[in-house]
Order: structure tokens, then sequence, then C-alpha cells
């Protein structure tokens, strides 16, 4: 339980419940792309199986948060492609650097907007103040604008430790 202090002169009575129970840094499953995942759910960040070095199909995200190229086809037929022609594609896992810094923090999404490594109310100020700009730090899916979206994202990170 916490509560909303001073804020840019401003004050609240306002009062929230955070759950402990959420889960920190990336996870698969989660509805966002982090790092290490080509797609989460229906989420392919943009890719196809033209992307991927396939002539035509449809390209699809396995459980494990890696593309599956099963239904992607080269016009010579046998497959092929960066996906080895049917199957899921292993990536790299990429993790937070030891002195994680606000640049870091923004590369992966995290929400520690000041690079303290932690997601805090002075954190939730910048993120409020950059609402509808493209302020990279806060743009957390980096698509140019700080909106509801990145707030999703910034709210399953909140107040937890970077790993």
């Amino acid at each position: 339980d916490g509560s909303l202090g001073n804020a840019g002169g401003l004050s609240s009575s306002a009062s929230f419940a955070l759950e402990s129970s959420l889960q920190t840094g990336a996870s698969c499953g989660d509805g966002f792309v982090d790092p290490g995942e080509d797609c989460d759910h229906g989420d392919l960040d943009g890719a196809s199986c033209a992307s991927e070095g396939f002539d035509s199909g449809s390209l699809s995200c396995a459980s494990d948060c890696s593309f599956d190229t099963s239904d992607c086809a080269n016009e010579s037929g046998g497959g092929g492609g960066r996906g080895g022609g049917g199957g899921a594609r292993t990536v790299p896992v990429y993790g937070f650097p030891e002195d994680a810094d606000e640049s870091a923090s923004s590369d992966y999404g995290s929400g520690d907007l000041n690079g303290d490594a932690r997601i805090d109310d002075y954190d939730l100020s910048v993120f409020v103040r950059s609402w509808g700009t493209a302020y990279d730090l806060a743009d957390l899916n980096h698509d140019g604008v700080v909106d509801d979206y990145d707030f999703s994202i910034f709210i399953t990170r909140w107040s937890n430790q970077l790993p």
C-alpha cells in the first residue's frame, strides 16, 4: 500500500495497492516482445515470412516466444530462409548489464527512467511528464510516442528490482 506525495507542486491523496506476485524482467507470454524474444502471443513485432527469408506463408509465434516458420515457404520449394525451413529459430538471450544505466534500461524497456535500478514514484513522475511526447527513455516499446501501451509496460514493471 502506498500513496503519491507532492509531485510537481501538486498534492494528491490517492492511494494504491501493489500486487507483489508480478514477475520481474522479461517473461514469455506477458504480451510484450521482450529482449531475447522474437514475438509474444500474436505480436510478431512487425515480422513476416518475407522478413525471415521466405517467399510466402503465414508466420506465427511459438509457445517459447520464438518465430514458428512451419507455415512459411519458398516458391522453389523445400523451405529455407533464416528460419531453417519450418521450425522455431533459436535466438540469443540478452540480460541487463551489472551497471545498468538509464540508456541500457531504456533499450530494454524496463521502466527505470532514472537509472537507479528501481522502478518507483520518481520514474512515474518522469513518465507522466513525458506523456504524448517522443521522449526515448519513456517510450518503452520504441514506437515514437509515450502512450497507453508504454504505460501498460511501465505498470507491469512497477517497483520491481532490475535483474
